[in-house]
């Protein structure tokens, strides 16, 4: 994932900052299928970044990449400009966006990808201080 996330901030004003576990248990999944979860809930992050009518501030996403009990848990988090509840509650169907340009479908997506893996993905965010959204897949038995 590494090189693939090199090439998403290359060229973005974002700073990245990373923090990869090592020696975690694997998990059956899809490469392809799980990038294309990946990408999509990076760019919404990234999209929400650029956005954020507040330029004094360092625009950032967090990535992180660790083990819990049964599960492999990625999280991806930036200081974006948040949601308020009604968008978050619906920030997973298809077609809904707040974006002039969007599709609504990026999420839906990455949600049913990863539930078509028996995983889990979450997000929680808050008005003014960015979205974390957690991905949990179970570990290989």
């Amino acid at each position: 994932m590494n090189p693939l996330l090199d090439r998403m901030f290359e060229n973005e004003s974002i700073r990245l900052e990373r923090n990869f576990a090592r020696n975690l248990p694997e998990t059956d999944h899809d490469r392809t299928m799980m990038q294309q979860a990946v990408i999509n809930v990076l760019e919404n992050a990234m999209t929400d970044l650029q956005s954020r009518e507040n330029k004094s501030y360092e625009p950032e996403v967090k990535v992180s990449l660790e083990a819990g009990g049964p599960w492999v848990r990625l999280k991806i988090s930036d200081n974006g400009p948040g949601m308020d509840e009604k968008t978050l509650n619906q920030a997973f169907e298809p077609l809904f966006t707040t974006r002039a340009r969007g599709t609504g479908l990026g999420l839906a997506i990455a949600g049913k990808i990863i539930h078509e893996h028996g995983g889990e993905i979450v997000m929680n965010s808050e008005q003014g201080h960015g979205t974390m959204v957690v991905i949990q897949l179970p570990v290989r038995r």
